[in-house]
């Protein structure tokens, strides 16, 4: 409840959050790139929503720490951190309608204070009344998630090449 009274009904969603990412080392000599690595992860977020409402997950910031873990000098795990800044929003397409005249546009579209062209400053034609369509942002929550993988060596495979 807000404080002047009115009750805003929350909804449950769950969120998929999910992608690739490829490690690519660098060594002296080579250059080696593995296979595509996909993650996934489910959040839980409480938003409110109505019925018109269409939800966007927009990543805003990703980080990605790799660790590569040998044994006996053969590759033996790697560790992957995969830390995320996202904004998951509700949001619904309204309608405002402006009562107003429409003008010619100035020449001066800069400095505004530099005296009056007549001809331009006149609007053309009635008061009327003009609809215009956007998004209106219902709900809006900004969060940070971390996926850690632990990827055997046989799941990863490294293709490399000579470094140029």
């Amino acid at each position: 409840m807000l404080p002047d009274g009115t009750v805003v009904e929350l909804t449950l969603i769950n969120a998929l959050i999910s992608g690739n990412i490829r490690i690519v080392v660098y060594t002296s000599e080579d250059v080696c790139e593995s296979t595509i690595i996909p993650f996934r992860k489910c959040e839980k977020f409480l938003i409110c929503i109505n019925d018109l409402s269409s939800i966007s997950l927009n990543t805003l910031s990703a980080e990605c720490n790799v660790n590569i873990i040998c044994r006996d000098a053969q590759l033996d795990q790697i560790d992957v951190d995969i830390n995320l800044c996202a904004i998951i929003s509700s949001f619904s397409s309204v309608v405002l309608e402006v009562q107003g005249r429409v003008c010619k546009p100035r020449n001066d579209k800069l400095d505004w204070h530099q005296g009056n062209d007549e001809e331009n400053d006149q609007p053309n034609g009635n008061i009327d009344f003009h609809c215009i369509k956007i998004e209106q942002v219902n709900d809006s929550i900004t969060f940070s998630t971390g996926i850690q993988l632990e990827l055997p060596s046989s799941t990863v495979r490294f293709s490399c090449r000579p470094r140029s």
